[in-house]
């Protein structure tokens, strides 16, 4: 039972630990703020003096270190785990096996839920930058083609000279 609690908590805080650390800066969120017209990812920054990374590179690296940052080491998840089972046995606290599927099956419903809520949350953020630059496109023909027609109606307009013209008596009927 305590392993299945310590992994239920490790799981947890990873994903905790990372969406905190990233939510302003994940992929999802750049594409956004980029099709908003909000930021430049192709902005150098200068790490070094020899070494430049573009904005976008800057965030994806952060990201991975935030990754990274994030596991906590089997060592410390051991430890965790051999300290609750101590708890659980000064408690008097044992799983049934009923007790003992539920936190299974709480784990791994939960890491998946996780996982799901994320890719979720990116596609949102996608599409909403997506919908957003559609929007404000479609506004942009809308103004230009206003401004086409504007231009359009402060034009003379030609009439042409009714009856024939040269070009239909030059015209024959063939049969």
């Amino acid at each position: 039972m305590a392993k299945y609690i310590v992994k239920v908590v490790v799981t947890l805080l990873e994903k905790g630990f990372v969406w905190w650390t990233t939510k302003d800066i994940n992929e999802a969120k750049l594409i956004e703020l980029e099709l908003k017209g909000e930021v430049d990812l192709s902005v150098l920054f200068a790490l070094s003096e020899t070494e430049q990374q573009t904005a976008r590179e800057f965030f994806a690296k952060m990201c991975s270190d935030a990754i990274a940052g994030s596991k906590v080491s089997e060592d410390d998840q051991e430890e965790l785990t051999d300290a609750l089972f101590e708890v659980l046995i000064e408690k008097g606290i044992a799983p049934t096996p009923m007790q003992n599927l539920a936190l299974v099956g709480f784990q791994i419903v939960g890491a998946k839920l996780l996982t799901a809520l994320g890719l979720s949350a990116m596609s949102n953020s996608i599409l909403a930058g997506l919908k957003e630059n559609h929007k404000q496109s479609m506004e942009t023909e809308a103004e230009e083609d206003a401004e086409m027609e504007r231009e359009a109606s402060k034009m003379p307009v030609k009439t042409e000279a009714k009856g024939r013209t040269e070009e239909y008596e030059m015209a024959e009927i063939i049969n």
